[in-house]
């Protein structure tokens, strides 16, 4: 019953939308807040351009800033009020400021908002009850409901430079800054992303929970536990009594054997992303959404096995009462027969993660069963879209090596020069890690883009990855099996050959190496050591080899470099020097990597080749390092 309402409630928003049809379809939150980081982007744009007296660039930019902010402004998700108010005025700022320096640009008019009025009961809070009642508690209620929905990235590891393992990382925020204040639990980096459904990814928190959670920051954030540097999956207390803050079990994925004719990746997939996109993977009309596999699994509308019974297969055909999708023409035959198929087959994924977007599905299979040439060209298209989204001002010049696939905005020659040290120093990190000199990362290029300024690569990361780095920040590698790439920042006088793109490649070797299944921790760490040990008089490498005692002071737990309990830097220094200390039984380490690398789980390795846990050998080593001062 609760489905077959969920369905007609989207038959209802056909048809008003049948009725009303001059009003058109308001953007949703999620595209207007991207919106707005695009425009606060191309407001920093044009002050670059601005200050290389290139006036005209920088008028144009403005002029499409301005529009989009004004366009957004037509009808504002309440929601992202705040947002809005910092786009706006970083918009009056630089009309300021542009116009100081000379410009002719728009008049700036009012910025006022308008927002749509809801309809009488639909701004009613969610019903009342263990998530709306009194003072909430960051122990018993917000700390679960973290380490529950965002603890794989999050907890057990420090994905994008964001940690939640502990009450005091979260109140430090990512190395951009912090992403909540107290007393505001409106707007907010953290809940921008929560409320957009940007994060989790793929798996949206529920209206009442984002309520507690926003709750929660508008009292103040505080901490009800007795420490605040205690891992929050150690900070459970359980559920209130009379609701539990478990969810019920979600049906296991069911794996694809390889022997299915439709693959739900590369056939079904597609035709969701695009006809069902609007309703029920960009939103959650009807109550239902499936962004993810494991959505679609838990919303009950198939059956594996049975397309008879399944209400996603009746719903599509063409003569259906309550067609879906709803606007539009009706899916093709074609696509009808290919999600009966894949039905009836048993309704298999074959992505890597069942709870992974939709879009991410599809790429990674198309990467996986694409030849070295296919991939090749797909991971260029890739970087070049990338480049644009992240600086839309520069023009992107490239080249290449046998491994490598260098963007950058500088001159050719000086991108050669990087693709020519990139291959050198891959050789020398490869041989230092006991790895073949020489042998290929994967099947395909991996892209390294570089900078020039630092400001460039931090837009670039906003634009791209959706977070903010630190203004100390200078490179990083992100390993991916869709396209695995490197930033760096480099001085245009700055010799390519030096500790800084070495660190960077060979996080790329390394995280290749582990099949991408190694924590941040051991390639951060594995390629700050390989650096050091075969770069040891580089200033960088000096620095890392001096700064363990320091970091080792602030260490509040022996393996907070690992669970994201330390600032990225610092984690980066012991966790080099914890590498190294594994790296002096080279019979266990090699055996290690090569055991990762041929698909056995970093923590099953680890635990053969030393052992015991990488959390025990920490303990261990800590130890030792305090007796020895």
């Amino acid at each position: 019953m609760q489905r077959s309402i969920s369905w007609n409630l989207c038959a209802a928003a056909a048809l008003l939308a049948l009725l009303l049809p001059t009003l058109g379809l308001a953007a949703t939150l999620r595209e207007q807040r991207d919106e707005l980081r695009r425009a606060t982007t191309l407001l920093k744009a044009a002050v670059r351009l601005a200050e290389r007296d290139r006036g005209d660039d920088a008028t144009a930019q403005f002029t499409e800033a301005q529009e989009k902010i004004q366009e957004v402004a037509k009808e504002l998700d309440p929601k992202l009020q705040r947002t809005y108010a910092r786009a706006a005025e970083q918009l009056a700022e630089t009309h300021q400021q542009l116009t100081t320096a000379g410009l002719t640009l728009p008049e700036l008019g009012s910025t006022e908002p308008t927002m749509p009025e809801q309809p009488a009961g639909e701004g009613r809070p969610p019903r009342r009850g263990r998530f709306d009642q009194g003072d909430v508690s960051f122990v018993e209620q917000v700390a679960p409901l973290l380490a529950q929905k965002c603890g794989r990235c999050h907890v057990d590891r420090s994905q994008g430079g964001f940690s939640l393992a502990t009450y005091n990382s979260l109140m430090r925020g990512s190395e951009g800054g912090r992403v909540l204040i107290p007393g505001e639990g409106t707007g907010g980096v953290m809940m921008d992303n929560l409320e957009s459904g940007a994060m989790p990814p793929g798996a949206p928190l529920r209206p009442e929970e984002m309520t507690l959670i926003s709750r929660w920051i508008t009292q103040g954030a505080k901490f009800d536990g007795a420490d605040p540097d205690a891992n929050l999956k150690r900070l459970e207390a359980g559920p209130s009594p009379g609701e539990p803050m478990q969810e019920q079990p979600k049906p296991a994925a069911s794996r694809a054997t390889g022997n299915e004719t439709v693959s739900f990746a590369l056939d079904v997939a597609p035709i969701l992303t695009d006809r069902c996109a609007e309703c029920h993977v960009n939103d959650n009309r009807g109550q239902l959404r499936f962004a993810a596999y494991q959505q679609l699994i838990d919303a009950s509308i198939v059956s594996p096995g049975a397309p008879a019974g399944s209400e996603m297969v009746r719903r599509i055909q063409p003569d259906a009462e309550q067609r879906m999708p709803p606007n539009g023409p009706a899916l093709t035959a074609e696509q009808i027969q290919t999600i009966t198929t894949w039905v009836q087959e048993g309704a298999k994924f074959d992505g890597r993660a069942p709870g992974e977007p939709l879009s991410r599905s599809t790429a990674v299979v198309r990467a996986e069963r694409a030849t070295p040439d296919e991939l090749t060209t797909m991971r260029a298209a890739l970087a070049l879209e990338s480049w644009r989204l992240g600086i839309p001002d520069e023009q992107a010049r490239e080249a290449t090596s046998e491994r490598f696939l260098v963007v950058g905005s500088i001159p050719e020659s000086r991108l050669e020069a990087v693709a020519a040290a990139a291959e050198s120093l891959t050789d020398n990190m490869q041989k230092t890690l006991g790895l073949a000199p020489g042998a290929p990362l994967g099947k395909s290029k991996q892209t390294l883009y570089l900078f020039n300024q630092r400001i460039d690569y931090r837009e670039f990361v906003l634009m791209v990855e959706k977070r903010q780095l630190g203004d100390d920040a200078v490179g990083h590698a992100r390993f991916d099996p869709v396209e695995p790439y490197a930033c760096l920042t480099l001085a245009d006088d700055e010799d390519p050959s030096g500790a800084a793109l070495a660190k960077q490649v060979a996080a790329l070797a390394v995280a290749e190496q582990a099949g991408g299944q190694a924590p941040d921790w051991f390639v951060e760490g594995a390629a700050r050591y390989a650096v050091a040990k075969a770069m040891p008089k580089d200033p960088l490498s000096e620095a890392w080899i001096a700064g363990l005692v320091d970091a080792a002071k602030r260490m509040t737990k022996a393996d907070a470099f690992m669970a994201g309990g330390m600032p990225p830097e610092e984690a980066g220094v012991v966790a080099m020097h914890f590498v190294a200390g594994m790296a002096r039984n080279g019979k266990a380490f090699h055996g290690l990597l090569e055991d990762v690398g041929g698909g056995q789980g970093f923590g099953a390795a680890f635990g053969k080749r030393y052992n015991a846990s990488p959390r025990q050998v920490a303990e261990q080593w800590a130890a030792s390092l305090k007796r020895r001062g």
